[in-house]
This record gives C-alpha cells, structure tokens and sequence, in this order.
C-alpha cells in the first residue's frame, strides 16, 4: 500500500486523510472515481489530485493496492477460493484480480498461497526440530552426573 506523505494540516491535507479513510473502509464496494468525488462533493480529477499529493498516486492506484494487500492476507489465514477472495476484496472480475495480481506481486494468487504454505511447513518443521533439539539438550544436560 502506498505510504502517506507527510499531510500539512490546510484543508486539503485534511480531506486526503478523509479519502484515504473512505478508501480503506469501502474498499470492498464497487467504487468508481465518480462516486468517490461525489462521496466527498469534489471532482473526480480534484480527488485524484489531492490523492496523487497525499500518497504519490492516484484513487484508483492506491485503491488497488489495498485491495490486493487484503487479498494476500486472505489468500494467506484462509482457505477461500480465489474467485470468492476476489470479489470480497472489491473485485468485480476474478481475471483483472488475478492479472493485478500478478503484476503487483509478480505471481499468481494460486502460487503466492502455494508459496506462503510451502514457507510456513518450512518454518514449522524448523522450529520443531529447534523444539526437540532443545528438550533433548535439557534432558541431557539433567542427566549428567
């Protein structure tokens, strides 16, 4: 996700901040700039302009972004296939999920899962065999005379 630049406290820093926040909470709808700016009684290119300064691209960059960050947390803590992960995220089309996706994290969403499980067995296998390395340590050193 993007990072917020340092927003000065006028009026149009506030408002970004407020955009932002729209963002985050209503990442999941369908949203288009034209709603947005409504949403807000801006310009769509008013609201994009006061994004692109606050963050360092635009509403419906940013909100990509969220979405897909949403997405690897769900295709990691749950077992949610990736056309139901897609559209809970705000997707209307698991192709353009997959393809931004794809592009954002450079591999699907299929492998990124298949990845993070490969990484988590890894993970848990080490820190059993650390566990069982360190018991048998314990016992040894106790039965020492």
């Amino acid at each position: 996700v993007a990072k917020t630049k340092m927003v000065s406290n006028n009026r149009a820093g506030r408002t970004a901040l407020q955009l932002i926040r729209y963002l985050q909470e209503h990442y999941n709808e369908n949203l288009t700039s034209e709603m947005i700016a409504e949403q807000f009684n801006y310009h769509a290119y008013h609201i994009n302009r006061l994004m692109r300064n606050a963050t360092g691209t635009t509403v419906h960059k940013y909100l990509i972004n969220y979405r897909i960050t949403a997405a690897k947390n769900l295709l990691t803590c749950t077992e949610l296939s990736v056309q139901e992960i897609a559209f809970k995220v705000g997707f209307e089309s698991t192709a353009y999920f997959s393809n931004s996706f794809k592009k954002m994290i450079g591999c699907s969403p299929n492998e990124f899962r298949s990845r993070r499980r490969d990484d988590y067995r890894k993970h848990a296998a080490r820190r059993r065999r650390k566990c069982r390395m360190g018991i048998n340590a314990g016992l040894q050193r106790r039965n020492r005379p």
